[in-house]
């Protein structure tokens, strides 16, 4: 029995000024759907490249689908 897929580290579009970096919602949409999990359900972690790894920012759980929950203003 499969109980889940792991997929990542991914590179997450943004743009950056001299203050801020925002994520570029439209690029990460169309990453999620280039990559065909967009339609998909589950759970996400964001996190920032810090050192050797990551450290997590946020976790997520996608009930509707990762494209309406990951890169949205919410």
């Amino acid at each position: 029995m499969k109980l889940c897929d792991i997929d990542g580290p991914l590179g997450v579009p943004f743009s950056a000024n001299k203050r801020i970096r925002l994520v570029d919602g439209a690029a990460g949409r169309a990453l999620l759907e280039s990559l065909k999990i967009g339609a998909g359900r589950g759970c996400y972690v964001l996190g920032i490249r810090a050192g050797q790894g990551y450290t997590p920012i946020y976790v997520g759980k996608a009930t509707k689908s990762f494209a309406q929950e990951c890169f949205t203003a919410h």
